[in-house]
């Protein structure tokens, strides 16, 4: 997210670590399964897991509706097919929810250049001088 922050404190006109410590204050990551192994089978593993559960029931409970008034923003880099289970459809990027794309799930990447960097700056920046 250095690339973000850099971005964001210049919009703002601050210090790199102000710029750091106001995205911490706005961004949280949810995650299925936060673990990456080459021989880990998620498939039989993510309906197993309450963890995987409860992180849709937050999302679909809370997160969503603060998508659908305009206090947050949704970004899905990962699973994207497993997130759809519990996101509406008819919520999309102009709504303020991203759904990576396959090429893009592979780095997962969140810079100013990603589609998902891009949304986290206009969301950050709406009003910036």
């Amino acid at each position: 997210l250095s690339g973000i922050i850099e971005k964001f404190a210049t919009e703002r006109r601050w210090s790199y670590a102000k710029a750091r410590a106001k995205l911490g204050e706005r961004l949280a990551i949810i995650e299925l399964v936060p673990y990456h192994s080459a021989s880990f089978g998620p498939t039989g593993m993510l309906g197993k897991l309450k963890s995987v559960e409860l992180a849709k029931d937050f999302v679909e409970q809370h997160v969503v509706k603060r998508v659908r008034r305009g206090e947050a923003i949704a970004i899905v880099v990962r699973q994207v097919r497993r997130w759809d289970e519990v996101l509406p459809k008819d919520l999309g990027e102009d709504d303020g929810l991203i759904r990576y794309r396959r090429g893009e799930s592979i780095g997962a990447h969140l810079t100013p250049k990603t589609r998902g960097g891009r949304a986290i700056l206009r969301y950050l920046c709406a009003g910036c001088p």
